[in-house]
């Protein structure tokens, strides 16, 4: 809430919707390739094969050469082979609900280290908390084990946006929500609703005048029953997970997964031309007859990059849809010539 209000145009808040089944292991996954992981392999969060075969953020990354450290929920490593995708690797056991604190604890320990370069460069880093996950399946979301570990949440939270540089965009969100017992892995409105926190330590974020809204957080008033109305909830911008996929490909200068089905988020590549000086006072002088016209100019700049980036998610759709119906048949005739008219 402080960021939010403090550092307005460097921070958004969303709204951020999860497809079920609401588990870690299928929002994972999502969360990587931009697809949607079915009840069908609901199987994989409990032992078997689960390695990620499909396209992924996380393969994308390692093929650019991209260091890429991570830290926390063990589950990762059963995605993805740390020895071939990570450079650093700390992975705590996940499995054990009744602890609170181990993997939290590890993440803690390297989290401000690494930012600090103190173990060597990188590229990317993926912290996964798990204590709150843990909490609620315990002790449900109005204990005060769960005031303790927001609590502990927000104080780490302050310590990572006071070391994140200016070249750094930082996300943080939840992969799941729960129910007032704590529960998850459904397709209710609390089991699928979390948040998603954006912060630069540089560059302005786009699009942050609809966006100051800090309502949704007077829900984690711990020591009040959740009341399971998200409208009271949640007053904010809503954004797919999947979303994210498009949006971190692009802004890191990745191709976007092949099997995506999300959308960039659009603000995210708006970025207005008055925030740069010298380029303001460049478009002033060369248009000095007419402000309306160099405002004009600035409007079309603004926009270059979000229609950049669009081009290349619809793109990357398409493809991924006609290739999908090569081996399914699914669209027909009428529909796929509905497409070709808009590529």
């Amino acid at each position: 809430r402080e960021t939010l209000i403090k550092k307005r145009k460097q921070s958004r808040l969303y709204r951020f919707d999860a497809d079920p089944p609401t588990v870690t292991m299928q929002r994972l996954k999502g969360l990587t390739t931009g697809g949607l992981p079915t009840f069908i392999d609901f199987k994989d969060n409990f032992g078997s094969s689960s390695n990620i075969e499909e396209d992924n953020l996380i393969l994308q990354m390692k093929k650019l050469n991209k260091k890429i450290v991570f830290m926390g929920d063990d589950t990762w490593e059963d995605l993805f082979n740390s020895s071939k995708y990570f450079t650093r690797s700390y992975p705590y056991p996940s499995f054990n609900v009744k602890d609170l604190d181990t993997v939290d604890n590890g993440v803690i320990k390297h989290l401000i280290p690494e930012m600090k370069n103190e173990n060597g460069e990188w590229d990317v880093i993926i912290a996964h908390f798990l204590g709150v996950d843990h909490c609620g399946h315990r002790y449900g979301p109005s204990h005060p084990e769960m005031s303790r570990k927001l609590d502990e949440m927000n104080d780490v939270l302050k310590d990572i946006i006071e070391a994140t540089d200016e070249d750094t965009l930082l996300a943080v969100f939840g992969d799941h929500g729960m129910t007032a017992h704590g529960d998850h892995g459904g397709s209710t409105e609390l089991e699928v609703a979390s948040s998603l926190f954006l912060y630069s330590g540089g560059p302005e974020l786009g699009g942050h005048k609809d966006n100051i809204n800090v309502k949704p957080f007077s829900y984690l008033n711990v020591s009040k029953t959740i009341i399971d109305d998200t409208k009271k909830l949640f007053d904010i911008k809503r954004v797919s997970q999947i979303d994210l996929v498009p949006t971190l490909s692009l802004l890191i200068g990745l191709p976007i997964p092949y099997g995506n089905l999300g959308r960039v988020i659009p603000e995210l590549f708006l970025h207005d031309p008055s925030s740069n000086e010298k380029y303001s006072k460049g478009l002033l002088k060369k248009y000095k007859n007419d402000n309306k016209l160099a405002m004009m100019c600035a409007d079309l700049t603004n926009f270059n990059q979000l229609l950049t980036a669009t081009r290349l998610n619809a793109h990357q759709t398409h493809q991924y849809i006609l290739s999908y119906n090569k081996m399914s048949n699914a669209l027909d005739l009428h529909d796929l010539n509905t497409l070709d008219i808009f590529f």
